[in-house]
């Protein structure tokens, strides 16, 4: 009655007559299959129907045998910390593609910005990227001796205020 390979409590499904359960104990712990039935069959029947409620319960609870074991709580961690550490890693390229997009579009808009003001200054010729703007006009010298120009029009006057009038 030495323990099979098998560490893990299973339903035995290929060697089980209803659910595989006693065949799962039997294959554990290294019984004889029959053994673990007799067993069980006593034990329903000198508890007055229990064993089928048991027999039922592990039939819902064991796995069959050959299922995957489910990952334990560090393996579960190590694989959540490493789809974390690959979504940053995408999140990190994602955010260098955008900002050297950003830049190309910032380069963009600043040529044509210096195309446009370039083309207002002087219509139809380029002014090349550098160039200082044109100095402004030479405005024409006054004479104070001279005599000041008349010109045929009125001088402006306010209009009154409206309201009443004063004596």
């Amino acid at each position: 009655m030495s323990a099979s390979p098998n560490t893990r409590l299973t339903r035995d499904k290929s060697e089980g007559m209803i659910g595989g359960v006693c065949a799962g104990i039997a294959s554990r712990y290294g019984y004889d299959v029959n053994l673990v039935r007799l067993i069980w069959v006593l034990a329903t029947v000198l508890t007055s129907g229990v064993g089928i409620l048991v027999y039922v319960a592990a039939w819902i609870l064991l796995p069959p045998a050959g299922a995957v074991a489910a990952p334990s709580m560090g393996e579960r961690r190590r694989e959540f910390s490493g789809e974390v550490s690959a979504a940053a890693e995408r999140a990190a390229e994602a955010a260098r593609i955008a900002a050297t997009h950003a830049r190309q579009a910032a380069d963009e808009i600043a040529a044509v910005a210096r195309g446009v003001s370039s083309s207002t200054a002087t219509p139809g010729a380029t002014a090349p990227a550098d160039a200082a703007p044109p100095p402004p006009p030479p405005v024409p010298p006054v004479d104070p001796a001279a005599p000041t120009p008349i010109t045929d029009s009125p001088p402006e006057v306010d209009p009154p205020a409206a309201g009443p009038a004063q004596p």
